[in-house]
């Protein structure tokens, strides 16, 4: 029988004592056979890395020393990994059953080079959900679902990673930049890969993600007309929206 392709999971993580084990638990519950499990700690100093410690039997490989963000943790990541694919679930994210990644692999078929999914979110600041992962075509307007629910070749990873350009958008660069490389994008319909809790977004933060969105598809794709309206248009309903609170709480 054919072996299955590794799956390097990796989390990355810092002072995050009191959601980290429920993130362990997810990955190694998981019935999928073959999983190397990472973690990437940014030099924890609140108890951490005693979980770390605790689980140590479960963890192939972790590290923890200071790092720039969360995309630097997570290209440090990639380069000690030796999977065949990787998917990044951070503390607080997890799986949203023990099966997921068995379902992934029966139903991609591992040929292409990024494989996606839904994604279920328990928002703090609106009901939650079950989002569906979008079509590649959809990518012109932001990400196609969340970078949860996604699972990379290894080797597209390697020699490029997240760029530090782009701030929150980094993501989404990625996927700017792997599509205009012609990767093989493979959407996995009505498949829920992973489950977060999202927090909500301030306005002048979103306002700042959307140039940064914008500045990763024109770097490395075409920006035709429609993709500069589309931009216009949401900054300026956002900026419409940091204006009418200044208002309100003025007066």
């Amino acid at each position: 029988m054919k072996k299955k392709p590794k799956i390097s999971v990796i989390t990355v993580v810092y002072n995050n004592v009191t959601e980290l084990q429920s993130t362990i638990d997810s990955v190694i519950e998981q019935t999928y056979p073959n999983i190397e499990f990472i973690i990437i700690d940014g030099g924890s100093t609140d108890g951490t890395l005693d979980i770390i410690e605790r689980n140590n039997k479960f963890i192939d490989c972790w590290i923890s020393e200071p790092d720039k963000g969360i995309y630097d943790a997570m290209n440090k990541g990639t380069q000690i990994s030796s999977g065949d694919y990787i998917i990044f679930i951070n503390s607080g994210d997890k799986f949203f059953h023990k099966e997921v990644l068995d379902n992934v692999i029966n139903l991609s078929g591992c040929k292409n080079d990024v494989i996606y999914g839904d994604h279920w979110t328990l928002k703090s600041y609106k009901n939650d959900g079950h989002y569906k992962a979008k079509n590649l075509s959809k990518l012109k307007y932001g990400m196609i679902c969340s970078h949860q629910s996604m699972l990379f070749k290894r080797k597209l990873l390697v020699g490029r990673g997240y760029s530090y350009n782009y701030g929150t958008a980094a993501d989404y660069e990625l996927l700017c930049y792997l599509y205009s490389k012609d990767a093989s994008f493979f959407k996995l319909d009505d498949v829920i890969i992973s489950y977060y809790q999202a927090g909500g977004v301030s306005d002048k933060k979103r306002i700042k993600s959307l140039c940064n969105s914008y500045k990763a598809y024109r770097d490395n794709l075409r920006s035709t007309f429609d993709i500069k309206f589309f931009y216009l248009w949401r900054l300026t309903m956002e900026t419409g929206k940091l204006i009418f609170r200044w208002v309100k709480v003025k007066c």
